[in-house]
């Protein structure tokens, strides 16, 4: 009996144990788009929200029995000296008002900048429908934002995105990294989901971030020369979902590139990035983090979406804490690395580093990283364990980083795993469990949208996403990543991924994309040096050579669509008419005339190797390609500048070739005899590159370059921009 008792004791324990109340969506107003505005405080914040004119107010409709804590920030933002804030309640048919906040603050003068004020004052729930009312005195013009009735619970989701900036999946230590560079996040993620194939979308900062805030592909925000815009304003962001929803949003953003010029501070109420300066890049990311906990606290116990970007792993790799060129993770070192040398070594500038200089480099980098990691343990130890416990938390990177592993250094240039492989881990919120994920799930940041979104109870996107649900089980069947490309500070480059194998692609003798030698001659040099560090076209067995060293052939039964993938991803950046051979596994040469073009047009070659050969010569009163081709490596191709009028006229010479048209017959081109292609036989649509027999393929089709062109002098300002924080060279 005694022991019944007790069990029944522990029950009723249970039972009256207050659980959460459940979550209260908050409540926003409609706010006119003529008010919209923002406001920069003392901090840097940017805020959005809406201007009431001098001596005006703004009120807003609340329904019946709706009560909780009415929530806002507010300033003035040109009125000086003292300032008194009325909130009133307006209730019964004569509308009284009854005064339910009266606040006042010295609005500081010239040029000290704007400060925002957070209130939080409780709203006892009516019966009927009441309205409150905001208004300045004495008469001036009201800032308000991030307006909002709430019901604080622990019950309430949130969703806190950090990303580390350049940072390795080796970098971590979860990742398998040998120094202890990142305590705080492996406590953190503990029991978090950790997968370990996870791939960013692009090998630097704008367009991987772009990708991972919209779930696109970079090649949706990409420019006609294949310059990242950053967002372009067309897509949504995972920001404006989660704002729509009625979550509070804010950015608090260390890397300089990601500005709300180029889009990124799209769909956030509170946005902060650090100046456009080179001081912003070696700035220690805790400057950066705190200012993210006031915000935080302001919106305890209701549903937010915060985006953490810290910047201390990108080089130079100079700890500010550090003797300069000292780390407790390499103590012994006495050589002459200090942390910024990696744009010498990047240009193969010499002296050539030795092993102890390249592992004195990675322990200063891992030291920045642990600087990024103790600016999120500091932010993690000051919010209340309650509060930070219903917090779902997501912890990536936007790429790697390059030690001289293939002979590169950095980002950017190349696409080994090195540079796209980042790490990821997940933690769940509140008491939920997270699916039962693989680890060895084939994951790409394109997939945090949507799978942050489910999780966190948003509706599916009603639009094209190029990732997937992660915890959708049929995503787990996916074998291949879309593809990633490089189209800008050298000649195109292509990677995609698939679950043991990874196809990489390089226009070895392309010119397309190289900057200019003289307003850019250091770019111009590293560009020239890609070919002695970068393969043309094969591919890696990731599971029997997962550090990538034996460039084998192609695979003819995944090759095709691989190489769709690549052409889709680069489609909208060419204008004109293109032109591909792609082998079938059979003869390894073809010669062929193709003719028709007028005096006018040009010849651009594509994905072309040492053995293959061409020549654009005149003909009559237009221009023909004669070309020889080694196909043996795969595909090589090349873009006219413009299609012909009538019809192209194409002749085998040697070898063997099947025209296919898409959509049409293959035809098997016999050797000698001209075969006409009108010019509404060739479709628009990018092929399937299927070819079957022994004969390669010719591919032909019209590339609509539909990516919006930024003007010369737009194009030369953001490559200065980005060379002056050191991006390009």
């Amino acid at each position: 009996m005694k022991r019944r008792g007790s069990i029944a004791l522990l029950l009723l324990l249970a039972a009256c144990r207050k659980a959460p109340a459940p979550a209260v969506p908050p409540l926003r107003p409609i706010m006119e788009r003529s008010a919209a505005a923002s406001l920069v405080d003392a901090d840097g914040v940017s805020h959005a929200g809406t201007t009431v004119a001098p001596g005006g107010a703004f009120e807003w409709k609340l329904p019946p029995r709706r009560g909780g804590r009415l929530r806002f920030a507010w300033s003035s933002s040109e009125r000086r000296g003292p300032a008194r804030l009325v909130v009133e309640r307006l209730v019964g048919a004569d509308r009284a008002g009854q005064t339910i906040l009266s606040r006042e603050r010295a609005i500081p003068e010239p040029p000290a900048p704007a400060e925002l004020a957070y209130e939080d004052i409780e709203l006892v729930a009516l019966p009927s429908a009441t309205a409150v009312r905001f208004r300045l005195e004495p008469a001036g013009p009201l800032f308000l934002s991030d307006l909002r009735l709430v019901t604080p619970s622990a019950a309430a989701r949130a969703l806190l995105v950090v990303v580390l900036d350049t940072t390795r999946h080796d970098a971590v230590g979860f990742g398998g990294c040998r120094d202890a560079s990142t305590p705080n996040l492996d406590a953190i993620f503990r029991d978090g989901w950790k997968p370990a194939r996870v791939y960013a979308p692009a090998s630097w900062t704008i367009p991987s971030v772009a990708a991972l805030l919209t779930g696109r592909v970079p090649a949706a925000h990409e420019d006609a020369d294949g310059s990242p815009m950053g967002i372009v304003p067309t897509i949504p962001t995972m920001a404006d979902d989660f704002r729509r929803a009625g979550w509070s949003t804010a950015a608090f953003v260390a890397n300089p590139t990601l500005r709300a010029e180029n889009g990124f501070a799209a769909g956030f109420t509170a946005f902060f990035t650090t100046p456009y300066a080179g001081a912003s890049i070696t700035m220690p990311g805790r400057e950066t983090a705190r200012r993210a906990p006031r915000w935080i606290a302001a919106h305890e116990g209701e549903p937010f979406f915060v985006w953490i970007h810290l910047m201390d792993p990108h080089d130079p790799y100079t700890p500010f804490d550090r003797p300069r060129g000292q780390t407790p993770f390499d103590p012994d070192y006495r050589g002459p690395i200090v942390g910024d040398e990696v744009n010498r070594l990047q240009l193969g500038d010499p002296p050539v580093p030795t092993a102890a200089d390249v592992r004195h480099l990675e322990a200063l980098y891992h030291d920045e990283v642990r600087l990024a990691d103790a600016a999120l343990g500091e932010l993690w130890d000051r919010t209340p364990e309650d509060e930070r416990n219903r917090w779902t938390v997501v912890f990536t990177s936007d790429h790697g980083e390059e030690f001289g592993e293939h002979g590169g250094w950095k980002h950017g240039p190349s696409l080994f795993d090195e540079v796209l492989r980042v790490p990821l881990a997940l933690r769940a919120g509140g008491e939920r469990k997270l699916p039962e994920v693989p680890a060895e799930t084939l994951v790409s940041l394109l997939d945090l949208l949507p799978t942050l979104e489910r999780f966190e109870g948003l509706p599916p996107a009603a639009r094209t996403l190029d990732g997937v649900d992660l915890f959708d089980p049929a995503s787990r069947r996916r074998d291949v990543l879309p593809a990633v490309t490089m189209l800008t500070g050298g000649a195109p480059r292509a990677a995609v991924v698939h679950r043991a194998s990874k196809l990489v692609f390089f226009d070895r003798l392309g010119t397309r994309g190289i900057p200019d030698a003289a307003k850019d001659p250091n770019g111009f040099r590293l560009a020239k040096r890609l070919p002695s560090i970068l393969p043309g076209l094969g591919r890696f067995d990731l599971l029997a050579d997962p550090n990538e060293r034996k460039l084998l052939p192609i695979d003819q039964a995944v090759f095709a669509a691989d190489w769709r993938a690549i052409e889709r991803a680069m489609a909208g950046t060419r204008k004109g008419l293109e032109l591909r051979v792609v082998s079938s596994g059979g003869p390894a040469a073809v010669g062929f005339n193709v003719g028709g073009f007028s005096a006018a047009a040009a010849v651009e070659p594509f994905a072309l190797e040492e053995n293959d050969r061409f020549s654009w010569d005149r003909s009559g009163s237009g221009r023909s390609l004669a070309a020889r081709l080694d196909v043996s490596d795969g595909v090589d191709g090349f873009l006219f500048s413009e299609a012909p009028k009538g019809s192209l006229r194409i002749k085998l010479e040697d070898g063997c070739l099947q025209l296919r048209l898409e959509g049409a017959r293959p035809v098997a081109l016999a050797s000698g005899q001209p075969q006409d292609v009108p010019l509404a036989a060739i479709s628009d649509a990018i092929p399937s590159f299927e070819t079957a027999g022994e004969c390669p393929g010719l591919f032909l089709w019209r590339a609509s370059g539909k990516t919006p062109a930024r003007s010369p002098q737009e194009q030369e300002e953001a490559v200065k921009k980005l060379r002056s924080l050191g991006y390009l060279h």
